[in-house]
């Protein structure tokens, strides 16, 4: 049986056999994920990070969720574009 960690770990490995030294924010994402069900040491240990670094991700994930979380959501206002055209034409 696979489990979530077992799946973060196999994605890490594949990541690190890629050649990348940075880690995306899915795999941040999917790696703070584990903590639902294991510690920061097991999971760091299963994915060859330190606790620290787990710590980090998490408030990291959760500033970065807050902040989409208080954007407003944008409104569009139509503009025309004849205007610019014109200018455009001109020059």
């Amino acid at each position: 049986m696979n489990t979530n960690l077992v799946k973060t770990q196999k994605a890490f490995a594949a990541w690190r056999s890629q050649g990348h030294q940075h880690y995306s924010v899915e795999l941040k994402s999917q790696a703070v994920s584990c903590l639902a069900y294991y510690d920061y040491k097991q999971v760091g240990d299963a994915i060859s990070v330190t606790d620290k670094t787990i710590r980090n991700w998490e408030k990291t994930l959760t500033k970065l969720n807050q902040t989409k979380q208080d954007d407003p959501v944008p409104k569009y206002v139509p503009i025309s574009l004849s205007h610019a055209s014109i200018a455009a034409q001109s020059c």
